[in-house]
């Protein structure tokens, strides 16, 4: 659910030039999980932890390096203000 509600905050800028990352689904996922939750199949969820959670790790591991924090900060401090 957590990781669902990060993915769902994301910037739509940042979704789209990440594409490889399937934003939509696992905001979709969680949407599913918190108000779904008495129709949740937990084959699902369990085949979704096996076999997709480390690739996403992966991506966001190569996400973070990639990332230019000084310039992220600026940006941020800019929208703050």
């Amino acid at each position: 659910m957590i990781i669902g509600e990060a993915a769902y905050k994301l910037s739509q800028e940042f979704r789209e030039s990440h594409a490889q990352t399937d934003w939509q689904s696992i905001a979709d996922m969680r949407h599913h999980l918190v108000h779904g939750y008495y129709q949740v199949d937990p084959s699902i969820v369990w085949s979704v932890v096996q076999n997709e959670l480390s690739p996403l790790l992966e991506q966001v591991k190569q996400y973070l390096a990639e990332t230019n924090w000084e310039e992220w900060e600026k940006q941020e401090s800019q929208t703050k203000n």
